[in-house]
């Protein structure tokens, strides 16, 4: 029985020729390293990458960097590698142009216009992404208000507005103002608060008794020392402090009183252990 031929490996030669025909395949070094089963270091000595990157474009990825576009961003724009980038950039600092409310504007009006995002980014000086962030944002905002108020028209209360844009009720106030004037306490009412509150009554009880809400007992009594607190009989969940002080349960007297009997008889100590 005739045995299988082992695979003899291949020579340097062989292998340098089939690196350099991968490359000219335009394949990444990784990806020839792996079919190869060589390091990247071998296959850079072997079979060199593209020709050195000229100085306008290393100029160009820097500029790039410091107006805060990303490593991949950059790559996108230059065709440099992720790794490139971070020598070229490893001795600058990380910095984000700072964009003014002044700029913002421009951005809007020159969207409204019809300008690119790109023609925008290199009049203002820019990123791409940049620009696309600030337009997208105005977008959206448009979009939430219309929404907003589409649910306003349908009848929907301020809460149900915040809860179906999961947003908080002050946005969704400000979104979608009410015409319904928020109705006013009188005078009488007011004092009624502070005088319950003042006697030890919980802003729970007390918004339940005068008929307010709960946020305008705690805005008229926020400046009110602190008063023991008293339990109103009509309300049934109060709130956290307004509890009556619970007296604290007494230990059992059984287990002390076996424990005695213990002590006097012997004999008695299992029966204490099973009592207790």
């Amino acid at each position: 029985m005739t045995e299988a031929a082992t695979p003899q490996p291949a020579d340097g030669h062989d292998i340098a020729s089939r690196a350099r025909a991968l490359r000219a395949q335009k394949l990444s070094t990784a990806a020839i390293a792996e079919q190869l089963g060589i390091s990247q270091r071998t296959v850079l000595k072997l079979a060199p990458g593209p020709r050195r990157l000229t100085p306008q474009t290393k100029a160009q990825v820097r500029d790039l960097y410091m107006k805060g576009a990303t490593p991949t961003e950059i790559a996108k724009q230059t065709g440099v590698s992720r790794a490139h980038i971070g020598s070229l950039t490893e001795d600058l600092p990380r910095q984000r142009a700072r964009v003014t409310q002044e700029m913002i504007e421009r951005i809007h009006e020159m969207r409204d216009q019809g300008i690119s995002r790109e023609d925008i980014a290199r009049r203002l000086g820019l990123h791409v992404s940049t620009v696309s962030r600030h337009a997208g944002a105005r977008q959206e905002r448009e979009t939430l208000i219309l929404r907003a108020r589409e649910l306003r028209e349908q009848g929907k209360s301020t809460p149900e507005i915040a809860q179906q844009l999961k947003i908080n009720y002050q946005k969704a106030l400000r979104l979608a103002p009410t015409d319904t004037p928020r109705p006013r306490l009188a005078p009488a009412t007011k004092a009624r608060i502070v005088e319950l509150y003042d006697q030890g009554l919980g802003r729970n009880a007390i918004a339940k008794r005068t008929g307010a809400s709960l946020g305008a007992v705690q805005y008229h009594t926020k400046d009110r020392p602190r008063r023991p607190k008293l339990v109103d009989a009509d309300t049934s969940a109060p709130e956290d402090g307004d509890r009556a002080q619970q007296p604290a349960p007494q230990p059992s007297a059984l287990p002390r009183a076996v424990s005695e009997a213990a002590r006097q008889d012997p004999t008695k100590r299992r029966i204490g252990r099973d009592a207790a």
